[in-house]
Order: structure tokens, then C-alpha cells, then sequence
């Protein structure tokens, strides 16, 4: 008898963690499609970078703890320096340009570097030999896997993936608090500008080694529209071939609709040393202003 209960329960068990690892979904709509122009395709482009370890045989052993976004700026290519250097593996140094042409195709010119070193004004860098060297035109939006390296114990895949971000309307707030939880500041060229602490305010500003942003929902003196926020993330329109993000740990508005923001990046002012911030936050515009 306890064997038969035994056997019962197994049975019910294997069914159902069969049961949970099943899926089934249909999808049906009568929208109509429209073909995406250049400009929403420049738009709404965004590329995530992941670096993966596998085995020899492809198995995939860990993620390593980097990533990285980059969009598109108003004009001219999108253009990339990535170095990465971990505890066990070996250097990374990859610098990447993706290409938009006139009729919506995409080409990634993809170079691979020994090393890759920061210069003293923190803009340009200094790259070793060129190790590998590659242009790919990237088809049915698929994701490019590049092999950094690849020895008998191991494979580094550095993973370049194409995405599309959400189009919707924006809203206009004016009477919001803008709330950062511990923020991070990158470009669009995927430069680090800060990580710092955590910011509310009807005004904000942050004054870094590459430049200074103040931000708002309502123009402020000197503050022109300049980008919108969605979700966790803030983009700031720079010039036409920058664009600067602000990303939040926990959502910087409830809703997914983006909300416009005004304001200004300031590359010229910047801070006295590598990675030193000062913040700043006010309800009141005259007092921001006064210590910007």
C-alpha cells in the first residue's frame, strides 16, 4: 500500500512540474502594420551589451556582471569604446560603430583591440593592436555574437543586441517631484559621466568630470525642452550626435507613458577630478539657479 502511495505521489509530481514548465500562447490582432521610417527606426534603436563564459563545447558556464545601452543619436552613427577587464578573464576591448542608412539598413563595424586605455582628458582613448576586425550587416534585426576569445577551457561571447523601445505620446507634469534612487549617468557612446546618490526635487542637477545636466517637468531659466523619462530612465539630448541617460533603480513615474523634461547639458562644466560628483535639489527655481 505504501508503495502504491509512493508511486502516486510521483506520478502527480512529475505531472505537474511538467505542467509548469509548459507553455501555450496565441496572439491575434486586426491592427494594421506600418513600415518604420529611418527616423522612427533611428528614434526608437536601442543596443544592449552582455558578455557571456562558456565551455569549449558552447555550455554556457556565467553571465559576467556587465552591460551596457546605447541608442542613437539625432544624426551620424553610433559610435562605442567597451573595455572590460575582470578577475580570470582575459582583457576585452572592443570599439563599435553601427550605421543607419537612407533606406532603414543597419551595419555594425566591429573592431577588436589588445587593450584599450583612457586618455588624461577622460574623452578620447588609446587603443592597442588590432586584434580582429569585421563589418556585418545585421539582418532580420538578429543579435550579433562576437567571440572575444576562446581557448581549450573556455569561450568569451561578447552579445550585441538590436531592440526596439516603446513610441507613445508624451505627457507634460508640472507638478511632480523628479525621484532618483541611486542614479546612473552614461552616454551614448557608453562613457560612464557618474554614479551617485539618491536626488528629489522639483530641480535637479549633477555636475561631473565630463560635463553638468539640470533637469526638470517645468522649464526653468536657460532651460529649453530636452529629452523625456520613461519608466526608470531619462534621455537627455545632448547635441545631434550625443545623447546622455539617467537611470534610476526603482521607476522614475509609475506609468510607462514618457513625460517631457527641460533643461540643459553643459559639457564645459565639469568637476575637478575623475568620478567626483556634486548634486544638487530644490523645490524652488531661484534657489537651483543660485547654486548651479
Amino acid at each position: 500500500m505504501l508503495k502504491l502511495l509512493v508511486s502516486t505521489l510521483f506520478i502527480i509530481a512529475s505531472q505537474n512540474s511538467f505542467a509548469e514548465s509548459q507553455s501555450t500562447s496565441f496572439g491575434r490582432t486586426n491592427s494594421n502594420f506600418e513600415v518604420l521610417s529611418q527616423k522612427d527606426l533611428r528614434e526608437r534603436f536601442e543596443l544592449s551589451g552582455q558578455i557571456y563564459v562558456t565551455d569549449h563545447s558552447g555550455r554556457l558556464l556565467f553571465q559576467a556582471p556587465e552591460s551596457r545601452l546605447w541608442k542613437f543619436g539625432s544624426q551620424g552613427d553610433l559610435l562605442s569604446n567597451w573595455s572590460y577587464q575582470a578577475k580570470g578573464l582575459p582583457d576585452i576591448a572592443i570599439k563599435h560603430r553601427w550605421t543607419l542608412s537612407k533606406d532603414g539598413l543597419i551595419t555594425a563595424h566591429i573592431q577588436q583591440f589588445e587593450s584599450m586605455k583612457r586618455r588624461s582628458n577622460g574623452r578620447d582613448v588609446k587603443t592597442g593592436k588590432l586584434v580582429r576586425e569585421e563589418t556585418i550587416l545585421v539582418k532580420d534585426f538578429a543579435p550579433i555574437n562576437w567571440v572575444a576569445h576562446q581557448d581549450n577551457k573556455q569561450h568569451i561571447v561578447v552579445r550585441l543586441s538590436p531592440h526596439l523601445g516603446d513610441k507613445a505620446d508624451m505627457m507634460e507634469i508640472k507638478t511632480l517631484p523628479v525621484t532618483l534612487t541611486n542614479p546612473v549617468v552614461f552616454d551614448s557612446q557608453g562613457r560612464l559621466w557618474a554614479q551617485g546618490h539618491d536626488l528629489e526635487g522639483n530641480y535637479l542637477a549633477m555636475k561631473t568630470h565630463m560635463g553638468q545636466f539640470a533637469i526638470s517637468y517645468s522649464p526653468f531659466r536657460g532651460a529649453k525642452e530636452i529629452g523625456y523619462v520613461q519608466g526608470n530612465e531619462m534621455t537627455l539630448n545632448v547635441n545631434k550626435n550625443l545623447k546622455l541617460y539617467v537611470r534610476s533603480d526603482s521607476p522614475i513615474l509609475a506609468t510607462q507613458r514618457p513625460a517631457k523634461l527641460y533643461g540643459f547639458v553643459k559639457q564645459d562644466r565639469k568637476s575637478e577630478r575623475v568620478h567626483s560628483v556634486h548634486s544638487s535639489a530644490s523645490n524652488k527655481e531661484k534657489d537651483f539657479l543660485k547654486n548651479l
